[in-house]
């Protein structure tokens, strides 16, 4: 049995994983699996939970060494004939073909391996995946977004740090060069005043993106990379902590479906991100990049952060709502409070929302 203070461990590897992989979506806290779009299956969320069990890292435990090798299967399933990841899949296992989801997929499933190969998994395990990592480095030289540079950084930045080989590195951070430069650049390029961002307008896991580039900074030893990461970090948290506090992330502000993403225009005119719909990633990166922050700069205040950012999920946000679920799940939002929901929480317990408090809580830098 897992320890019983890990509701969340638990739910996930019991409840949510399946024989193919991780629902990604429930209806409440009850799974929902479908064979249409939205798939029940997405790789983003099946590289994070493996992310977790290698930070966990305890697979002498026989069902988290089984939900393990469920999660790899699925990596080995979703592969493409050039070495990507297919994203979905459907209720049989088969990848559904889409090819504009293949560099997010191949960012988080190498950030997965980065991780797996830093914990005690088997010396046959860590060869092969060392093996398969080495062989896609030069892979991440074609990753065109922001996002998906940026964890290929974080994924790389990993790797590098924990690989002895020194040819090996030397291609690592070869790239670990490349890509941070390129989204350096980005940030300059869309950065205007006090705007200091990579692009018009703050969207999902924003964090990341500063965390990419400390944690590369370290790396390279470049200081304008360094300079932007820890710019970019304090810009997102001069607007999303509450007089240092409450931690209150950018609200997808999602109505009929769609997000609306607090853009460089509304920032000008002198307006606020929207305060819902709060989503649980946001938190998840916002610890991470705090926590690597002050390990880096010695800021004490970092350490505040990622504190109060965590304790967002136990109800210290603006709803005074904890999104722990006494089931072990993880509510997805935080919304606007109403006379039918007082507590202004988005009930649905998917695996994202899961998983991002998991990832928060076992990081350590």
């Amino acid at each position: 049995m897992l320890n019983s203070t890990n509701k969340q461990l638990e739910r996930m590897i019991n409840v949510m994983t399946d024989e193919i992989g991780i629902i990604q979506h429930c209806d409440l806290d009850v799974l929902i699996k479908r064979n249409k779009d939205p798939y029940p299956y997405s790789i983003d969320d099946v590289a994070r939970a493996l992310i977790v069990l290698a930070r966990f890292n305890k697979f002498n435990n026989k069902k988290i060494s089984q939900a393990k090798n469920t999660y790899l299967n699925y990596f080995k399933r979703a592969q493409t004939t050039d070495g990507f990841y297919y994203n979905h899949q459907n209720l049989s296992g088969n990848p559904i073909i889409d090819e504009n989801s293949e560099e997010d997929s191949f960012a988080r499933t190498m950030w997965a391996f980065s991780e797996l190969l830093n914990s005690r998994i088997l010396e046959n395990e860590r060869i092969n995946i060392r093996e398969e990592y080495i062989g896609k480095i030069p892979l991440f030289g074609k990753m065109t977004s922001p996002n998906s540079q940026a964890i290929s950084l974080i994924s790389l930045s990993n790797f590098h740090n924990n690989e002895n080989d020194e040819s090996v590195k030397k291609v690592a951070k070869y790239i670990i060069e490349d890509l941070s430069d390129n989204l350096s650049k980005r940030i300059k390029y869309n950065s205007e005043k006090y705007w200091v961002w990579y692009s018009d307008k703050i969207t999902y896991d924003s964090a990341r993106i500063p965390q990419a580039l400390l944690l590369s900074s370290e790396i390279t030893n470049n200081e304008n990379v360094f300079d932007q990461g820890k710019k970019t970090l304090d810009f997102l948290i001069d607007f999303t902590f509450r007089s240092k506090f409450i931690f209150s992330p950018v609200g997808t502000n999602w109505i009929n479906g769609i997000n609306n993403w607090f853009t460089k225009k509304e920032y000008d005119e002198g307006n606020y991100p929207s305060d819902y719909d709060q989503q649980s990633i946001e938190a998840s990166s916002m610890v991470e990049a705090c926590k690597i922050a002050k390990r880096i700069t010695l800021v004490e205040d970092y350490s505040i952060y990622s504190r109060n950012a965590l304790a967002w999920y136990e109800g210290y946000n603006i709803n005074h709502s904890s999104l722990l679920s006494k089931n072990g799940g993880v509510y997805d939002a935080l919304v606007r409070k109403k006379e039918e929901n007082p507590e202004g929480l988005n009930k649905n317990q998917g695996a994202e929302s899961l998983i991002g408090y998991l990832m928060a809580t076992t990081f350590k830098d």
